[in-house]
């Protein structure tokens, strides 16, 4: 959010040669569309259009219900009002301004760490298919737990034979460079009496 605070010629009666000065605070912010705004004494616009030599850029408050228009050069400085600054049909909310640069500095951070969590292209082609990651940990969990549960079951009651098939790994190689591996668990136990 940048600041400006510029001292500016108030033209607001066209039948009046007198001018009175006003300060007028200009601040740059993003709506939640990320289109830019200007909060200008506390009260939001939102960019118009230009004018026909596109020079000028014309802001129209951001209530909907308000006729105020702002002219800023093309560097959001201000240059005038269209009327007086006091034609709005609405007060001032200078809370507005603190929310949403706190939103844009919130969802900047987001933006930051998801990216920094986020892996290349070329690492995301060589990590293994995450289905067959979940059935590889889901059935190791599985052939575990119930391998010695089944064994402490049957060693104090009466002999038992336990059988277990190993574990079959296959890697493959696709045309883009990228390694795919794809592990298949077979466990079965067989118990006989």
């Amino acid at each position: 959010m940048q600041s400006n605070i510029c001292t500016a010629i108030d033209e607001t009666s066209s039948f009046s040669s007198s001018f009175s000065l006003a300060e007028v605070r200009i601040s740059k912010t993003t709506a939640n569309k990320r289109k830019p705004m200007l909060a200008v004494n506390a009260y939001d616009f939102q960019m118009k259009n230009y004018n026909k030599a596109k020079t000028i850029k014309f802001w129209r408050c951001a209530h909907r219900n308000c006729s105020a228009l702002l002219h800023a050069n093309l560097n959001e400085e201000f240059v005038r009002f269209s009327r007086n600054i006091a034609d709005h049909s609405h007060l001032q909310n200078p809370a507005t301004l603190e929310i949403r640069t706190l939103r844009e500095k919130m969802r900047q951070l987001a933006e930051h760490e998801v990216r920094k969590d986020l892996l290349a292209g070329e690492t995301l082609a060589t990590l293994p298919n995450i289905l067959n990651l979940v059935i590889l940990f889901h059935s190791a969990d599985t052939s575990t737990t119930s391998t010695t549960s089944t064994s402490a079951t049957l060693t104090s009651t009466t002999s038992a034979t336990t059988t277990t098939t190993t574990t079959t790994t296959t890697t493959t190689t696709t045309t883009t460079t990228a390694t795919t591996t794809t592990t298949t668990t077979t466990t079965s136990m067989m118990l006989s009496y």
